[in-house]
């Protein structure tokens, strides 16, 4: 009976012992994934011309998440097409044959942009349970591991879509996926920064010339 309350009691400190592990893992993550996000503010909140926000946001979502490939889309007016605006790892190829993709398309990326809601697919078969496109590059298919698409969306407002492919299979536990929408949330706000500063300073630089012109032609008088 000793014998066996031994072997019990040692079982169950074994079962601490990794629920404590587990506890400590998750802890570690958590204070890992705050970290990151506080650097995205950071970052992001520095950027402010249109080109310095898309080199942060793919630096950002390609790095922080351990993905080899990422885009960044802004969707158009009509909300009917997405275009590309800047992408990590995606070649030529696949670059000019999705730099504009429909928002109806039967793609992550349209299903993303339709439900507001992030797609998270695991590993190919998830993504070939849902859909029957295959990107491929160069006669290969480039979709072997987890795919995680999130709409960008700043003042309940569809700006645009962030796309990242991971090497391998990946579970995206909750932890992940409020990361990524976390960050999804600070890159869509930092694209509509972008997007309003180009606006104002197309419209100086045409006041500007505007200004230009009629002094020229007084002077001309």
């Amino acid at each position: 009976a000793q014998d066996a309350m031994t072997i019990g009691e040692i079982a169950r400190r074994a079962g601490l012992g990794l629920a404590l592990e587990r506890s400590r893992r998750r802890a570690e993550a958590t204070a890992q994934r705050l970290a990151q996000l506080q650097r995205a503010t950071a970052t992001l909140a520095r950027a402010l011309p249109m080109h310095e926000v898309l080199d942060a946001i793919i630096t950002l979502a390609v790095e922080e998440t351990g993905a080899f490939m990422g885009a960044i889309y802004e969707v158009s007016q009509d909300e009917a097409e997405f275009v590309l605006l800047g992408h990590s790892g995606l070649g030529a190829e696949l670059a000019v044959r999705y730099a504009r993709v429909p928002v109806a398309t039967p793609l992550p990326i349209g299903d993303a942009a339709r439900l507001r809601e992030p797609v998270f697919l695991q590993d190919r078969s998830e993504w070939l349970a849902r859909y029957t496109i295959e990107p491929t590059r160069d006669g290969v298919r480039v979709v072997d591991g987890a795919w995680a698409v999130v709409p960008l969306i700043a003042e309940e407002r569809l700006v645009g879509a962030l796309t990242l492919s991971f090497p391998a299979s990946r579970p995206f536990d909750a932890g992940d996926r409020e990361y990524l929408t976390a960050l999804a949330a600070q890159c869509a706000h930092a694209l509509d920064r972008a997007r309003l500063h180009t606006q104002v300073r197309e419209k100086l630089q045409a006041a500007e010339a505007a200004s230009q012109a009629k002094s020229q032609f007084l002077a001309n008088m």
